[in-house]
């Protein structure tokens, strides 16, 4: 992974490592990256992790974002001169990496917004994964998809059997998302001049996150509402989001937004903010959500995608593509706590479904059926 602790990345990292902390009698060989390179770091105590010669050259390269094209070519050239060969290759983020040989090969998907809404991309993303993706996956022995719902776009758009692709949720670290007490929370209270209570948004900061409706849905909120309850946005800023930093800017403080934040500030966050919205218009899992609700902090979300499979009966479902439906959520929860009660308990009991550890061990059966 070349990129920082976002969703894929976060995926990667626990599954890797839950992985190794569960099976000691495997030898694991980490692939480019800085996420390669903080699972080796993690394991160094053991002597089963290896980086092989031509990932610590492409490690080297691809270190500068200048250079990554370089990166894919110097490894090209590496492969004829040192054939590493594995039992198993699991590519964790999408395209599978045709130098690498193994006996067999799993690949995970985890969604096809590249695909059916490039409109939601960066170009150089979209033409990276028309130009790789569709002729690598074929070279997978297996699939895995972080939800039914991506299982079964996979199927269709890729016209394979469903006995091909095995579906393993995505987790949460319930030893950093739970409840905190007000002496844990203080320290973030007062590193981010919290003084209200707020709706918070957890997420790149970009398209198809839908933070324009969003933001309109809140200012349409009655004004004593509004003076009440500020709306906090957190999360990297993404790409094409310029008419939403202008929105942001025009309300005059009623609208935060305080970019990225590390893991126990979020969960801080999580369990200072009065609901969690999250919008977004397309999702393979959606992680934020279940992180809100292991703090718990009831959530209301997008009634699309994969996130009512994820978060079962225990959100308030909105119409993302309407920006009376979030409103109305909006104004509902935020005036009803009996329901922001009732959504809290539920939401503990739903997150206890999910983690990393259960992640890992999902993953590793499955990879011990093709070794």
């Amino acid at each position: 992974m070349l990129t920082p602790r976002s969703g894929i990345a976060r995926y990667t990292y626990e599954v890797s490592k839950g992985m190794k902390s569960i099976s000691s009698d495997i030898e694991w060989y980490y692939y480019q990256g800085t996420i390669s390179r903080e699972l080796i770091d993690y394991h160094s105590k053991n002597g089963n992790s290896h980086i092989g010669l031509r990932h610590k050259v492409k490690n080297i390269v691809s270190s500068n974002r200048y250079t990554k094209a370089l990166a894919r070519k110097t490894l090209e050239v590496l492969s004829k001169l040192q054939k590493d060969s594995y039992d198993l290759y699991w590519e964790s983020n999408f395209i599978p990496e045709p130098s690498i040989n193994s006996k067999k090969s799993i690949v995970t998907i985890h969604d096809f917004s590249f695909h059916l809404y490039r409109e939601w991309h960066p170009k150089e993303r979209v033409d990276y994964f028309s130009k790789y993706f569709f002729e690598r996956i074929d070279r997978a022995d297996h699939i895995i998809t972080v939800s039914e719902y991506i299982k079964s776009e996979a199927v269709e758009i890729l016209n394979i059997a469903d006995s091909d692709i095995s579906v393993i949720h995505n987790g949460v670290d319930h030893s950093v998302y739970r409840e905190y007490n007000s002496f844990e929370l203080e320290k973030s209270i007062q590193k981010f001049g919290i003084n209200s209570p707020f709706i918070l948004f957890v997420g790149s900061i970009e398209p198809r996150k839908n933070l324009l409706r969003l933001i309109k849905a809140y200012i349409s909120l009655p004004k004593e509402l509004k003076e009440r309850f500020q709306l906090l946005l957190v999360g990297t800023q993404g790409w094409n989001n310029s008419e939403i930093m202008d929105m942001i800017e025009s309300e005059n403080g009623n609208i935060r937004y305080i970019g990225s934040v590390d893991d126990i500030e979020l969960a801080h966050l999580y369990n200072l903010a009065e609901v969690f919205v999250y919008p977004s218009l397309y999702e393979g899992f959606g992680i934020p959500p279940v992180e809100a609700m292991a703090c718990g902090t009831p959530v209301i979300v997008s009634n699309i995608s994969s996130l009512p499979e994820v978060c079962g009966d225990s959100a308030l479902y909105i119409d993302p593509y309407s920006i009376e439906s979030i409103s109305e959520a909006l104004y509902k929860i935020l005036s009803d706590t009996n329901l922001r009660d009732d959504l809290t308990n539920r939401g503990i009991v739903q997150t206890k479904k999910y983690s990393w550890q259960k992640t890992s061990k999902e993953h590793l059966e499955l990879f011990s059926k093709f070794i």
